[in-house]
């Protein structure tokens, strides 16, 4: 599912051909002059603590990655706001209403399954809802961050980190 290159045009259905377009590789129609753009895929999670200092944790149900924990996240669609699918994917997999407090990262990867992704970390709080596994999530729980499972993706592991170096500053 990794992001695959097109052969055709997908405006005018000519055979597309790789050319060097603003000093990169790309695909180009050489019957309508399109040029396909290849964007990374944009990925939110969200970091959502409880009282006692935990964070909230999906167990993945499905592949890629079955059976391994991650923070609440999903793909953003084409029609919502960025921080609208954090908290939606929050919801789904969680059960948990949430209010973004602030952007935490932003990670650049490439992913075998899905290619090349741009990864949002949001920081939240959670405004209702109980904690349940819904959607695609197995389990959802809450950790302490020196007891952590491992992770199923790397920039999870940044996020966090990166939350716990700002704590107690203005900035988390």
């Amino acid at each position: 599912m990794a992001n695959k290159r097109f052969i055709h045009c997908p405006y005018c259905g000519g055979k597309l051909i790789r050319t060097i377009i603003d000093q990169r590789h790309r695909e180009h129609c050489p019957q309508c002059d399109h040029v396909v753009y290849m964007n990374p895929l944009p990925v939110v999670s969200c970091l959502l603590f409880d009282d006692k200092g935990r964070i909230l944790l999906v167990l993945r149900k499905n592949e890629p990655y079955q059976g391994m924990w991650c923070l609440p996240m999903g793909f953003a669609e084409v029609d919502e706001h960025i921080e609208d699918a954090a908290l939606r994917e929050l919801e789904e997999e969680t059960g948990v209403k949430g209010r973004i407090v602030r952007l935490l990262d932003a990670e650049s990867t490439d992913d075998s399954h899905y290619g090349h992704l741009l990864i949002l970390a949001y920081v939240a709080e959670r405004v209702g809802g109980e904690v349940q596994a819904g959607d695609d999530a197995a389990n959802a729980a809450f950790f302490p961050l020196d007891q952590l499972p491992p992770l199923a993706f790397a920039a999870n592991e940044t996020a966090i980190n990166k939350y716990t170096s700002l704590r107690g500053s203005k900035l988390v």
